[in-house]
């Protein structure tokens, strides 16, 4: 089983739940943050920049859906990256 865990900072809340899960029955964990990539405890990190974000501009409604817009879009680019680089 491949395990994506997503969140902007690694390892926050997950990070000891995918180190646990990494080396027992098989499971494949992935990480994917605005942190530097690499590995981790057999964890593989990816990492996504950001294209952009709210501004003064935004209204102050939709900043924050705006913002996880720019982290959803940023997270998918990388992941496709990913796909596209991997070793067939």
């Amino acid at each position: 089983m491949h395990v994506l865990f997503v969140h902007q900072n690694f390892p926050a809340q997950f990070g000891h739940v995918a180190a646990c899960l990494a080396p027992h029955n098989g499971f494949r964990c992935t990480f994917v943050s605005e942190r530097p990539p690499g590995s981790a405890a057999g964890v593989e990190r990816i990492q996504y920049r950001l294209g952009g974000g709210a501004t003064a501009q935004t209204h102050f409604c939709s900043r924050s859906f705006e913002n996880a817009v720019w982290h959803s879009v940023a997270t998918v680019e990388a992941l496709q990256a990913r796909l596209t680089s991997a070793p067939t």
